[in-house]
């Protein structure tokens, strides 16, 4: 049952936000944000039963129309069409992916899922390398990159196709052999243009290797057990730090880590992330996605957050997602019964740095770091604590060994009575966090993304409108508020006013109460070319990230945002949010 919510209370869609939701998410361009909100509150509940249909439906309708939850892209897109594809994240694996039948079977399913509006990753570490005999046909194997172009050949199809653009993630981990031609070829930004790509630390720590590094001693790349060949690990250090500068790739993925904190790690090893990293997933894995709206839960004095208000938005938010899992599209069978099996969540936050701005902290000072991990403790737990509630009301999943469970890395950082609670009680869903990018979603909810840093007080957007490519010029909402009242100034930062350093600060903190991972982008300045400073920055902080993402600016042609000076674009003519360039 939809309640009558005060309309002072609907969340209102303003700027690029009034045109990107039809457009990206509307189940028909004339759909109100307050009709689609009853559509995903009629989706949610209908995983219920009896009375709790018509309890829930009220309970995720009001969350969602005053945008305190909103959920993912493909929720909001797919929830209440003939087919609900409401997952976001997926990984796959073939059993035998070092063969011509693997690599069919990979390619058809990145097809289909890329088709359904599903991003996809993969560990290519299983295949070959280059060069190595092939008995049955008595040629050579091409090499794991040489499936990776294939995968990108698909992804560029299925962009072109009209539907959504294709997502991808390829990895390759550090001491497979083909890892020098990996790490090369993002350098030309016409190979491998569709996919993300990303070196996966698994079979060694990451502070193991740095130790390899600062001695200056070798690094063995391997396959099935053999040494292939012998390079310095200074040398892959130092090439995967010059690349990411020049090129934005590779990305890191620390699956090392990953595993240690994992949840599953009795029964489940994460192989490989999502194409935007904020999930690490097993073979066939999958996740929903869904953000805590941070800013609208700051109270009417900006001082502080309204606890009790968040925690009652969690434990719905926590409900909608898992309820998700029973309602949802899958493209596989083998995807469904690892979904049944585990029931992974991503519940997310968004806007943290417009929420820093209303409490009057600069995002990257002490005060705010230190408020950022008491929240994110206070949400970890209320996540917790509502997923072992689902459990006694609805069943834990059903991999779940409460024992085992609760001795994961990432369990030890739960206060002891929520331990004792799934020793008690079970637990409902295998991990419950994750901090997704949330850009098109964070515009339509007028906040900033994720953890990110506002790009820029003022910039120019491009983005494709249909077949139209449009620019505007966009104004950040708290930025022009704050200007407007003639609030703090001072605190208004860009994304590339903050330091390096100071960006990984905050992902790092984030982590520590995150089951999943956190894409974050790392900014580094037009003209970047300190590789020794990042060499340091990444041997600090690298050990504690699941993965890291670094763009410097300018180094991809077609940037969709410029930044423009406040004053400037002011003079432009150009006030209250967005307009036409």
């Amino acid at each position: 049952m939809i309640p009558n919510i005060p309309e002072d209370q609907v969340h209102q869609l303003t700027g690029l936000g009034e045109t990107l939701f039809p457009d990206r998410y509307a189940i028909h361009p004339e759909e109100t944000w307050k009709e689609a909100c009853a559509r995903w509150a009629r989706g949610g509940a209908a995983a219920e039963h009896g009375e709790n249909i018509n309890k829930w439906e009220a309970r995720f309708y009001t969350e969602t129309v005053t945008n305190r939850f909103i959920p993912g892209g493909r929720i909001m897109r797919s929830l209440g069409r003939p087919l609900q594809a409401t997952g976001n994240c997926f990984c796959i694996g073939p059993s035998n992916f070092d063969s011509r039948e693997g690599w069919g079977q990979a390619t058809k399913e990145v097809i289909i899922i890329s088709g359904e509006g599903g991003g996809v990753g993969l560990n290519g570490s299983d295949i070959r390398p280059r060069g190595t005999p092939v008995g049955r046909t008595g040629g050579v194997a091409t090499g794991a990159v040489s499936f990776f172009e294939i995968l990108n050949a698909a992804a560029g199809v299925i962009r072109g196709g009209g539907g959504r653009r294709a997502a991808l993630m390829v990895c390759l981990n550090h001491d497979h052999p083909d890892l020098e031609e990996f790490l090369s070829k993002k350098l030309d930004l016409e190979e491998l243009k569709n996919a993300n790509a990303s070196v996966g630390f698994m079979n060694e720590s990451i502070e193991d290797f740095v130790t390899k590094v600062q001695n200056n001693q070798d690094h063995e790349l391997v396959w099935q057990d053999s040494v292939i060949k012998t390079v310095k690990a200074k040398d892959i250090w130092d090439t995967i730090i010059h690349n990411s500068v020049k090129a934005a790739e590779p990305g890191i993925l620390n699956l090392y880590l990953m595993n240690e904190m994992n949840n599953l790690w009795y029964c489940k090893k994460i192989v490989a992330s999502n194409p935007c990293g904020e999930i690490g997933l097993e073979p066939y894995g999958m996740c929903n996605l869904g953000c805590l709206v941070l800013p609208r839960f700051v109270n009417r004095n900006s001082t502080d957050l309204q606890w009790g208000k968040l925690n009652t938005t969690i434990t719905t938010a926590i409900r909608f997602l898992d309820n998700m899992i029973n309602v949802g599209h899958y493209p596989f069978e083998k995807i469904k019964d690892e979904m049944n099996n585990t029931r992974r969540l991503g519940l997310g936050v968004t806007g943290l740095h417009t929420m820093l701005l209303q409490l009057g902290m600069k995002y990257d000072s002490e005060e705010a770091f230190a408020f950022v991990a008491k929240m994110m403790k206070f949400i970890k737990h209320k996540a917790y604590e509502a997923s072992i509630f689902l459990a006694v009301e609805k069943g834990q999943f059903p991999l779940l060994d409460r024992e085992q469970f609760t001795k994961s890395g990432f369990c030890k950082t739960l206060k002891p009575s929520l331990r004792d609670k799934i020793l008690e009680y079970g637990i409902r869903n295998c991990a419950v966090l994750t901090v997704p990018p949330h850009g098109t979603g964070s515009i339509i909810c007028n906040v900033t993304p994720g953890l990110e840093v506002m790009f820029s007080p003022a910039c120019s957007r491009t983005y494709q409108d249909g077949e139209e490519t449009k620019t505007i010029i966009v104004f950040d909402p708290m930025a022009e508020k704050l200007l407007a009242e003639n609030g703090d100034s001072s605190i208004l930062q860009g994304a590339l006013d903050v330091s390096p350093e100071n960006h990984m600060k905050m992902q790092a903190l984030v982590q520590e109460h995150v089951d999943n991972a956190i894409s974050k982008t790392i900014w580094l300045p037009k003209g970047y070319s300190d590789e020794q400073e990042l060499s340091n920055l990444f041997m600090k902080y690298l050990p504690k990230l699941k993965g890291v993402t670094l763009y410097t600016a300018g180094s991809r042609p077609n940037e969709p945002l410029t930044p423009i000076p406040f004053e400037e674009a002011l003079k432009m003519g150009c006030r209250g949010g967005a307009c036409d360039i």
